[in-house]
């Protein structure tokens, strides 16, 4: 491989440490969470804000055999969250605790694919490679 070429890998996600999927298609949102401070009619500054995330997958593959919705609707039913890592461009990695905040799903039996919008919220993302 050239010194150039770009590493692209898949979005895991993880429940009590332990891998349970891979999301083929994920939107990762960052908000700084900054806001224009307006005085006497002109930008005097910038608030400092709360980092946060906010992802969308739309298909998750089971890993080693996990029941991906089940499981997610157990953190979706419970309110705890559980880890996304998610896989950059350049082999960025960044692993968020996030929160399920919504699902919609259609289950493929025959491929053993579970589809659907499935969306997550969380705080900054820590950067691990």
């Amino acid at each position: 491989m050239a010194a150039n070429d770009e590493i692209i890998r898949n979005f895991s996600l993880y429940a009590n440490g332990k891998k349970f999927g891979q999301a083929t298609s994920l939107g990762f949102d960052q908000q700084s969470g900054r806001e224009l401070q307006i005085i006497d009619g002109k930008v005097g500054g910038i608030s400092q804000g709360v980092k946060t995330t906010q992802a969308q997958a739309d298909s998750i593959v089971p890993f080693g055999g996990a029941p991906v919705l089940r499981i997610l609707q157990d953190y979706y039913n419970s309110g705890k969250k559980l880890q996304i890592g998610v896989g950059s461009i350049g082999g960025q990695i960044h692993k968020i605790d996030m929160w399920v905040q919504e699902i919609n799903y259609k289950a493929e039996m025959k491929n053993g694919t579970t589809t659907g919008t499935f969306k997550f919220i969380g705080g900054e993302a820590t950067q691990v490679g």
